[in-house]
């Protein structure tokens, strides 16, 4: 009996070790929030302890984590469990993992692209899915699978299989496989990521505006407003003051660059969502645009997914 019992910790040991071992695995996020099906909320003091709690359930598949104060200063850290992650978008504060589950045909490679012969591509909500199809596909011999709003923020997931794989290059929001190994390594091959997907069009919505635009200080908060910037031309931009949060005269488009949303040279679609006044707006350098700061002021956005 003591024999038995001795033997059922140990097998829990085991299977306890396995889950946690495939968190310590994934690859943690700062910044940066999940989206997907939410499979419960709840108070956590660490995001080491909500990747924990990932670890131990099996029906969990990411985490998201906030820390306290990140929209309100008496707000807890808040832990979010996810059934099914479907994508990633940039947000201060947030600290996100995704479970390593196995899954992967070859072994999955995070931030990075493959190279080589493409075979087709489409929409994929997750990268397990799309290296499912490359595993059912006889022709398939490795995938790249990118994180909807990888490039721009409407931009869907994509799935792309290979019919041959010649090398790897460096690619933030992407996850590669190769089929049965780590490909055939060619070497004196200049490494070519594969192009982005082409971005969805604007939604009805949006308002078409230029890099000189800034929000309407009379719009209630919590209001939100879609806008269609334009690639930037030689006529310049307008200012903008904060981070993640901006004074409400920032210009909307260079905000949307400067969180991550939108590029100068594509331009596309940066939603708001107007927010109180803040006693201060911090100055940083994101994505190659410089923020400047600012003291206490009336009116505030939030650049926000749509």
């Amino acid at each position: 009996m003591i024999r038995d019992i001795a033997w059922l910790l140990r097998s829990l040991a085991i299977t306890f070790s396995i889950l946690l071992s495939s968190m310590a695995n994934a690859q943690q996020e700062n910044n940066t929030v999940l989206s997907g099906t939410r499979l419960t909320y709840y108070q956590r003091p660490t995001a080491g302890q909500c990747q924990a709690d990932c670890a131990s359930s099996p029906n969990c598949q990411g985490t998201t984590w906030i820390a306290a104060g990140t929209y309100n200063r008496s707000d807890p850290a808040m832990c979010y469990l996810l059934s099914a992650v479907t994508g990633r978008t940039y947000a201060p504060g947030h600290v996100s993992t995704v479970k390593n589950t196995g899954i992967n045909a070859g072994g999955g490679e995070y931030n990075t692209a493959l190279t080589g012969t493409r075979l087709t591509y489409y929409q994929r909500p997750n990268a397990g899915q799309c290296q499912a199809d490359c595993a059912m596909n006889p022709n398939c011999r490795g995938t790249t699978w990118i994180a909807a709003g990888t490039y721009n923020r409407s931009d869907p997931a994509m799935c792309y299989l290979l019919s041959a794989v010649t090398g790897r290059t460096a690619a933030p929001g992407h996850v590669s496989s190769v089929k049965g190994g780590s490909g055939t390594g060619v070497s004196g091959m200049p490494a070519m990521p594969l192009p982005p997907p082409p971005p969805l069009p604007p939604p009805p919505n949006a308002i078409a505006v230029n890099w000189y635009t800034a929000s309407n200080a009379s719009s209630p908060d919590g209001q939100r407003f879609s806008f269609n910037c334009p690639p930037i031309g030689p006529d310049g931009f307008r200012s903008i003051w904060g981070t993640g949060i901006y004074t409400f005269d920032s210009g909307i488009c260079m905000a949307g660059v400067h969180v991550g949303v939108i590029t100068r040279e594509r331009g596309g679609v940066v939603t708001i969502e107007m927010r109180p006044g803040q006693s201060s707006y911090p100055a940083t350098v994101r994505n190659g645009v410089s923020s400047q700061g600012y003291g206490p002021y009336n009116k505030s956005f939030a650049v926000v997914a749509r």
